[in-house]
């Protein structure tokens, strides 16, 4: 009897072994056939994973290499919810991915390639403003050559996994519209975010102490074209201090605001005029471009200040 039990403990462990190693074979065949699917699909362009952005500059030139593969899926992985697209010059922002995708899907129909150059990065935190010359060109559906460009200025944020999107996409930058603006809209935006009218107040009574006010310890102020940046209050006073000595007036227009969230860029024309110490009239100006950001406490605040916005240094 012993005999017998022993030898059907060792059939009933052989058979053990053999169901485990089929059950085994199966799940690796299984595995094998949805990588092989999975390959499949990221072919067809439905199982993608992008290499996010990890420095301001790559957005762009990600953006780049997205649109002259006509990869919309790649274009809107740089994007979220509260992104914005202003796509023609200061036209009604397209806001969150549906929007977007409307918006790049008529250039992707065009068929053009692009080229994109990031002229000048301007960071503070997790914000970046970029300027950016781009421009596309291509043969149209009827056999016409089609060439179309702009400098644009794009916000992007760096987000909690460290990967930067773009916040704002503002692809003429301070190009002017062909048909005027909204200007009841504007007014309404400018009222609610009215930091550049305290700009001007605080240039044109000279107080240093209103000025810095607009300004935090990340801020940055470039008054130069292409210059460097100026970080911190202390330096943003220095930055300022030249223009107050000069004893001349502000003049400050703010000709777009868009929004996103807690994030503004603003376009803002500007001249600065008077008369030096030994008699001379002076004047001078330029089209900024701003990032603003509010704080917790609901206060709007520079968080880069471009005050000659895409004009190139001499």
């Amino acid at each position: 009897m012993n005999t017998i039990k022993n030898n059907l403990r060792k059939l009933l462990a052989i058979i053990t072994i053999m169901l485990i190693a089929i059950s085994c074979g199966t799940k690796i065949t299984k595995n094998t056939k949805n990588v092989g699917k999975q390959a499949h699909n990221i072919e067809a362009g439905q199982v993608i994973n992008y290499a996010p952005a990890t420095t301001p500059k790559e957005v762009a030139k990600n953006l780049e290499t997205y649109l002259n593969t006509k990869d919309i899926k790649g274009v809107l992985s740089l994007y979220n919810e509260e992104s914005v697209f202003v796509n023609q010059p200061e036209g009604i922002p397209l806001i969150g991915l549906d929007a977007i995708r409307n918006g790049f899907q008529s250039v992707l129909d065009m068929g053009g390639q692009s080229d994109i150059q990031v002229r000048n990065v301007i960071q503070s935190g997790n914000l970046a403003l970029l300027i950016v010359d781009w421009v596309t060109t291509g043969i149209d559906a009827k056999g016409k050559a089609f060439e179309f460009k702009a400098t644009a200025t794009d916000v992007v944020q760096q987000n909690e996994a460290g990967h930067w999107l773009y916040k704002i996409d503002n692809a003429f930058g301070v190009a002017h519209a062909d048909s005027p603006i909204d200007q009841k809209s504007l007014a309404k935006k400018v009222q609610n975010i009215d930091i550049a009218a305290k700009l001007e107040l605080y240039m044109n009574t000279k107080n240093m102490n209103g000025i810095l006010s607009l300004y935090n310890e990340e801020s940055v102020f470039v008054n130069k074209p292409e210059g460097e940046p100026k970080a911190g209050l202390e330096s943003i006073r220095e930055g300022f201090q030249g223009y107050l000595n000069l004893g001349g007036q502000s003049d400050i227009k703010v000709r777009n605001l868009i929004q996103s969230g807690n994030v503004a860029l603003v376009i803002v024309d500007w001249t600065f005029k008077g008369t030096d110490s030994e008699g001379n009239a002076f004047k001078f100006g330029a089209t900024a471009t701003d990032v603003l950001k509010r704080n917790e406490a609901g206060i709007w605040q520079y968080r880069i200040d471009n005050a000659f916005g895409v004009k190139r240094a001499n």
